[in-house]
């Protein structure tokens, strides 16, 4: 079976027990911008300067980190405390899926060595969702505060969390 979405490695999970979201760091987030600004500085100086096809290619590399960019900020993840809403960007378009506590069955953990790990969301369908990916102490911990958010919301609503 195949994850859908894509795995985050630029995320934190915050929030509290009313709910939680994925929210990308402030470093991958100030990098993309500064690729971005750096590119139209150049394809303007290039321009300037009569360099047409050098700053066409400039102009090119700009749109291409302004694509990731926004890429990066439409992918979301949230748990409202009922529900978890998976978005994320394909070259298809956006895709969502709304999962209710009650038919996911876990988060599922699979480390890579001692030092990466990957995690996701398991529906009782056999579904997967890609959440975040790295450090391998911290996706735990984020599996964990996820993993005890939904097995609370379950229980309220009646369904199990392993």
């Amino acid at each position: 079976m195949t994850v859908k979405g894509t795995f985050r490695r630029d995320a934190d999970l915050v929030g509290g027990p009313a709910g939680l979201r994925l929210r990308r760091r402030l470093g991958p987030r100030l990098l993309s911008a500064a690729l971005v600004a750096a590119a139209a500085l150049l394809t303007l100086y290039d321009a300037r300067v009569g360099r047409p096809l050098l700053a066409a290619v400039h102009a090119v590399f700009g749109l291409g980190f302004l694509a990731l960019l926004i890429r990066a900020e439409l992918d979301r993840f949230s748990f409202d405390g009922h529900s978890a809403v998976r978005r994320w960007v394909t070259l298809s378009g956006v895709s969502e899926a709304r999962l209710y506590a009650k038919v996911i069955t876990r988060i599922a953990v699979q480390r890579a060595g001692k030092k990466k790990a990957r995690a996701w969301i398991e529906t009782k369908s056999g579904e997967q969702y890609a959440l975040v990916e790295g450090d391998a102490a911290r996706v735990e911990a984020m599996a964990e505060k996820l993993a005890q958010a939904i097995r609370l919301a379950a229980s309220e609503s009646g369904g199990v969390l392993h």
